[in-house]
């Protein structure tokens, strides 16, 4: 129960149910959510304030506040600025379990909200998987030249292939399938009825009648958009917005109950990957697409990939900058996604989970502690050598040398303990 005096301040938070309200006097410390769903979240913000600190997962990224805490009287109202904050590890499956397990602890203490039923891709993986229907209705999937393209396997020139949209019973296998993901679970909010990859978008009459490949996922987005309306009021219909698909649609609009998830395909848009480390997201040509996503729907979503390959660099300057152009552009959920590397890589995922929740922190403070806490009296050492590696592609191995002998002799003058480890 929110005490009542807080009632009107939980009211105001963007999304309530996932408020963290936690009132401290000197007789109880009382925690709680207007919602079970912001519960949780609720317990680790009171931890955050305490000064507890998961940078990363594993007990490395693990850091507790030395000697005593004093609280005082206060009154804490904190809820997210997006609704759904998620983060999707590419590397998942490929190492230890144990290491894995962390991982999944770490989300949880990050406060996402992830469960909420998007599901990536579905065209043929899930709506018509072709083991099922592909023999039988070749007349489901994408007509190409003339011909029904029935094989997933990428030729180079179609690629995973997509589905015919103007089909009436792909239609109602979308449905369906809508109906099945949202009656699942109370927590199911957004279903995705999402393109593949490739660019193999049907070429029948019909399909060529709809327009081009935005056109083609947004409609049959929102034939599902307008069938789960009265069943499901408050769920979302949710697609990617990537590669083939980035641009907004020229043709057809957007039901107000669906919600693209726009992917940084840069690549598509005539630009090299690489370069978008060097600027934030409102510099780069992804820019103009996202604010015609914004104009055309009534909310949006961000799915922001970083690869170890393709994105080598602290992209802590601007990562903050970007977080609030995807807010300024009616952004309502983010998903980020990284691979293996935990170091420069994790901790922009503890970034992109802690601004996911609030925009406005204070970045280069929250920085500084982190250096401190995790490499005490190195912390300075760790930071130049760190922001050396990252910042110079290729890097000169002289350079790489000294910056690997700076470290070597400052963890020897260190004594033993968790700085040391780190």
């Amino acid at each position: 129960k929110i005490p009542e005096p807080l009632q009107a301040s939980v009211e105001k938070e963007r999304y309530p149910n996932q408020a963290s309200v936690i009132r401290i006097t000197d007789q109880k410390i009382h925690v709680t959510s207007p919602h079970g769903r912001g519960l949780g979240k609720a317990v680790y913000t009171f931890l955050h304030r305490l000064g507890v600190r998961w940078y990363t997962p594993g007990k490395w990224g693990e850091s507790l506040p030395a000697g005593r805490v004093l609280l005082f009287d206060d009154v804490i109202v904190d809820g997210p600025d997006f609704m759904f904050r998620s983060f999707y590890w590419g590397a998942a499956g490929t190492f230890p379990q144990s290491m894995q397990d962390e991982h999944q602890q770490w989300e949880v203490r990050m406060r996402p909200d992830s469960e909420f039923g998007f599901g990536g891709h579905s065209y043929s993986e899930q709506i018509a998987p072709l083991e099922k229907y592909a023999a039988e209705h070749p007349e489901y999937y994408s007509m190409i030249s003339g011909k029904r393209v029935v094989s997933g396997v990428k030729d180079g020139q179609f690629g995973d292939l997509q589905l015919c949209v103007s089909n009436k019973a792909v239609q109602q296998l979308a449905i369906d399938f809508a109906r099945k993901v949202l009656g699942r679970s109370a927590l199911n909010r957004i279903v995705s009825i999402s393109p593949n990859d490739a660019g193999s978008f049907c070429r029948c009459k019909p399909c060529d009648a709809i327009g081009g490949p935005s056109d083609q996922t947004v409609f049959l987005a929102n034939v599902v958009a307008r069938a789960i309306r009265v069943d499901y009021p408050e769920a979302l219909v949710g697609f990617y917005a990537y590669q083939h698909t980035v641009e907004a649609p020229e043709r057809i609009k957007l039901e107000p109950n669906t919600v693209p998830y726009i992917v940084n395909s840069f690549n598509s848009l005539g630009f090299d990957s690489k370069t978008y480390s060097t600027m934030a997201v409102r510099k780069t040509p992804l820019a103009p697409v996202i604010r015609k996503w914004a104009d055309v729907s009534k909310q949006t979503a961000i799915r922001f990939n970083w690869h170890v390959w393709q994105y080598p660099y602290d992209w802590t300057p601007y990562l903050q900058d970007d977080f609030r152009f995807f807010l300024e552009n009616k952004g309502m959920g983010a998903m980020s996604q990284s691979w293996a590397s935990f170091v420069h890589q994790g901790w922009l995922n503890y970034w992109a989970y802690r601004l996911a929740w609030d925009v406005d922190i204070d970045m280069e403070a929250e920085k500084a502690e982190l250096y401190r806490r995790c490499y005490g009296p190195a912390a300075e050492t760790v930071r130049e050598a760190l922001d050396s590696i990252q910042k110079l592609q290729p890097l000169p191995v002289d350079l790489l040398r000294n910056k690997q002998q700076l470290l070597k002799t400052t963890v020897a003058e260190l004594p033993d303990g968790a700085s040391r480890e780190r």
